[in-house]
């Protein structure tokens, strides 16, 4: 490797490092602000009686938030815990406050069990958040929350029936265990004894099914009134959070357009909460994989809002996380569907058609899935990679190999735009020295001059016959199927926890030794040397040619792809090791008149020039 170019890559990697420390140190981030802040529709923040004292520091006030009648309830019911046991998931519901304390999804759409990250029971529940802040599907009324906080902690009567409203004995010892296609109604309601007023949350649990039915309804109930989901729905062994595989949980709001809006942690300060502007048609809670959501009539048509508290898990936790929660607007006695599961697109297709003939409105939970800035790109392509590699998966039985197998294929399948471009930046090769010519004729005639036209309309001339930018017209294509990978391995449930050989065991998770990113950005180094470029003597575009083929590879793969699952290292891999070959074949396919065209050589081989002062491009035919 020549000095000057050793000496480009150290400078640039220099700055580039110096650069990142130069702004932690003079110019820290800033606090996320607040987007806004609405005190008067926030949702409480009571805090059940039930369990042992939290660990984690005592959250700030959240202002009042939504609850119900206003008849002050007793405790006279004893506090129970009940079990609810499923074929996919098992919950604990508590009586003080009619609330779900633990929900553990124990399989998957395909009755496969599921985990969580590392190994355990996949907990979607978080016990701190119950504890700090309180428990999901909790009531809300605004304007009065002495009323949301007595009906958030008292003991509810249990009342359990079946399909034909035969009540069914419960006890706090043994589980409810409700078969595949079994209805059970699971009843709470807290009774006034002085004033005979009641209100009921009933829960109507279908075997099999990752989504239920709830109702909430009170006399009197003043309007409008609100259910909250949260806080921090997920896999509650996570608690790394980065860009790629483990982001943390966010808010998703449907509007009556069926879109959602999604809310970070960082848009809410602590303590504070911030309105959705539009009318709420469904809202959740969501991590890469899970989520909880309510779908709910909003007769009063008003918008849902996000509440944050951060908290620690543990005295151990280096850091306080957000804990977000979310307030649907619902109507009293009106049908709602609660979605709690993995985000599974034909899983929540048939979701959708429940919750649309329950609650009589189109209703779309998939958009929980965040496809994020490209959306509009990846989502018609998500589809085609999932069946193409589930139909491969058939044959390999490993999803890593199956990656390899459809990379391959679509490398194939860009074979005939590669092979045009290829053609055109031989042709620009070819079409050079007379650019040149042309270039060094302009400076010697004014702009004024007739010949200066003659000259610049040759130059458009060559332009169009061998157009140089043609050579980033497969990179421009393929950059949506890059981008729908990178999206397909952040959400996909099917490939969750999926191997591949030996040390990958998660193509959802970054490599844990990095061999991955390393053999990619190799591989990326070696697409940069076959690629074809147009010669050029110029000193700039030489050491740009350089920069692009040694230094950009190396510090993308250190900035950006060394956390990136390990499914999408795999792709991008798999993609500039068959792009390669590729290249290899289509260097001997040129047609003839751009076929002896010379090239330059590998950047940095210093070869020196065949006869006739040309260099030749590595593959290509001597």
């Amino acid at each position: 490797m020549e000095k000057r170019l050793l000496t480009a890559i150290l400078l640039s990697i220099g700055i580039l490092f110096g650069w990142q420390f130069f702004m932690k140190a003079y110019y820290p981030p800033k606090p996320a602000a607040q987007l806004a802040k609405n005190p008067e529709t926030a949702a409480p923040t009571a805090v059940p009686a039930e369990g042992p004292a939290a660990t984690t520091p005592a959250p700030k006030p959240t202002p009042p938030g939504p609850t119900v009648p206003a008849a002050a309830p007793t405790d006279s019911e004893p506090e129970r815990l009940l079990t609810v046991q499923t074929t996919h998931w098992t919950a604990k519901f508590s009586n003080r406050g009619a609330v779900p304390v633990s929900w553990v999804l124990t399989a998957g759409p395909d009755d496969k069990p599921i985990q969580a990250a590392d190994g355990t029971a996949l907990e979607l529940i978080p016990e701190v958040g119950v504890q700090g802040i309180g428990a999901p599907l909790r009531v809300s009324v605004p304007g009065d929350d002495d009323t949301a906080t007595k009906l958030n902690t008292s003991t509810y009567r249990v009342e359990l029936r079946d399909a034909s409203g035969v009540a069914v004995p419960v006890t706090a010892d043994q589980p409810i265990i409700i078969a595949d296609e079994q209805t059970m109604d699971l009843a709470f309601t807290l009774v006034n004894a002085a004033s005979g007023q009641t209100f009921t949350k009933r829960f109507t649990i279908v075997g099999g099914l990752f989504d239920l039915g709830i109702m909430v309804e009170g006399t009197p109930v003043p309007p409008p009134m609100g259910i909250i989901v949260g806080p921090r729905i997920g896999d509650q062994t996570i608690r790394t959070e980065g860009t790629y595989a483990y982001s943390p949980p966010l808010a998703a709001v449907a509007g009556e357009d069926g879109k959602a809006t999604y809310v970070h942690g960082g848009e809410v300060v602590d303590g504070g909460s911030m309105t959705v502007e539009s009318i709420a048609r469904w809202a959740g809670i969501t991590d890469n994989y899970f989520a909880m959501a309510v779908a709910a009539p909003n007769e009063a048509r008003s918008a849902a809002v996000v509440s944050n508290v951060k908290l620690r898990y543990d005295e151990k936790d280096e850091k306080n996380h957000d804990f977000l929660s979310v307030t649907m607007p619902i109507s009293n006695g009106k049908p709602m569907r609660l979605f709690v599961g993995p985000k599974d697109p034909d899983l929540i297709e048939a979701v959708n058609e429940r919750a649309k003939a329950e609650i009589g409105a189109a209703i779309d939970f998939s958009e929980l899935i965040n496809y994020g800035w490209f959306g509009f790109l990846v989502r018609p392509l998500i589809p085609v990679i999932d069946s193409t590699l589930q139909f491969t998966n058939r044959f390999t039985g490993n999803y890593g190999w199956s990656i390899i197998v459809v990379t391959a294929l679509f490398n194939l399948l860009f074979f005939p735009l590669r092979y045009k471009s290829s053609v055109s930046m031989k042709r620009a090769a070819k079409l050079q020295p007379r650019m040149k010519e042309l270039q060094e004729k302009m400076k010697k005639v004014k702009p004024t001059d007739p010949a200066f036209k003659e000259l610049q309309a040759e130059q458009f001339a060559l332009m169009k016959e061998g157009n140089p930018l043609g050579g980033c017209l497969p990179l421009l294509v393929q950059f949506p199927f890059f981008w729908a990978f990178f999206v397909y391995f952040t959400t996909s449930f099917v490939v969750r926890r999926q191997p591949w050989i030996g040390w990958v065991q998660d193509l959802t998770a970054p490599d844990p030794h990095y061999v991955l990113p390393v053999l990619m950005c190799a591989a990326q180094i070696g697409s940069m040397l076959v690629m074809p470029m147009p010669n050029s003597d110029d000193p700039v575009m030489k050491m740009q040619r350089r920069l692009m083929t040694w230094v950009m590879p190396i510090v993308f793969t250190y900035f950006f792809f060394v956390a990136a699952p390990s499914g999408l290292m795999l792709y991008w891999m798999t993609l500039n090791l068959a792009g390669i070959g590729i290249q290899f074949a289509i260097n001997k396919m040129m047609p003839p008149d751009v076929k002896d065209v010379p090239a330059p050589a590998a950047v940095g081989s210093g070869k020196k020039a065949k006869k006739g002062g040309s260099q030749e491009l590595v593959g290509s035919e001597k």
